[in-house]
């Protein structure tokens, strides 16, 4: 199961000493990947589909440790709860739209829980949505002292290191102090592109961190890297030349193309009279 966790690193250490060094334990154990969740969206109001939704879709998903199927329905507050073979579901008596999800570890992709899922002639599928809702953290490339690849003092595996500024020190520890040992994940987006979303383990309240992951290559945390200090860059704008166009540069640009239209209408008439005498002055 790609897993990627989100730790804190000592602050009093050198930037040698922070690519190689974590403040996990080396006994402790590997935490458990949070359920991934897969939402899958479809149209019907009746109950058979339900219970041939448990018998042939559940069944068919394999995940040990997650019996239980949560349907909710969006649009109407009149709603009845029932619990069906082990299965919470929420269910209206109107025709409405409603979502299930199945919580499971077992599954790295949308298209993998896809293909697991199947198509039932029961129901329609409608669509499959992977994630959680987002909320703005407060977060931005501002707040990002620098951000470089490391090496895990006990496993030798890449890491990213980061450190905030002082302002982002104090948002990141609110934030993994409230966050720290749920499911929730931090996504980190540069222009509008999800880079990495890590677990947070721990509260970190340093404004150091290093994020690892079992996936994780040499190269894909240098790219990772320079991606985040380049979103932390400010862009300026520096202006090497400048020069002003006025309307008399035109004007007399203009003056020029007369003259010279002039001089040459001048020379044509000359060269006429000079070589056909008086025929070439009525031509």
């Amino acid at each position: 199961t790609s897993y990627v966790g989100l730790y804190p690193t000592s602050t009093s250490t050198s930037e040698a000493d922070a690519k190689n060094n974590s403040t996990d334990k080396k006994d402790e154990p590997d935490p458990v990947a949070p359920p991934l969740g897969v939402f899958v969206k479809f149209s019907e109001n009746s109950y058979s589909v339900f219970k041939q939704l448990h018998e042939n879709i559940v069944q068919s998903l394999e995940s040990p440790g997650y019996d239980r199927l949560q349907v909710e329905v969006s649009g109407n507050d009149d709603v009845r709860r029932f619990e069906l073979l082990g299965t919470f579901i929420t269910e209206t008596s109107e025709e409405s739209e409603f979502v299930f999800m199945i919580p499971s570890n077992y599954y790295k992709s949308v298209e993998e829980a896809k293909n697991a899922l199947g198509e039932s002639p029961k129901f329609e599928l409608l669509s499959i949505l992977l994630g959680q809702r987002d909320e703005v953290i407060g977060l931005t490339g501002e707040n990002l002292e620098r951000a470089y690849p490391g090496q895990h003092q006990q496993t030798n595996k890449p890491i990213i290191n980061i450190e905030f500024n002082e302002d982002g020190t104090r948002k990141f520890a609110e934030l993994t102090t409230e966050i720290a040992g749920t499911n929730d994940r931090i996504a980190i987006f540069l222009d509008q592109d999800e880079l990495i979303s890590p677990v947070v383990n721990q509260p970190i309240l340093g404004g150091a961190a290093f994020i690892d992951g079992p996936t994780f290559t040499i190269d894909r945390v240098n790219d990772l890297a320079l991606m985040l200090e380049s979103g932390r860059l400010p862009v300026p704008i520096k202006l090497l030349q400048e020069r002003d166009v006025d309307a008399v540069l035109g004007a007399d640009s203009l003056s020029k193309s007369y003259y010279a239209a002039g001089v040459g209408l001048l020379l044509v008439v000359v060269f006429m009279i000079l070589y056909y005498r008086i025929p070439g002055l009525f031509a």
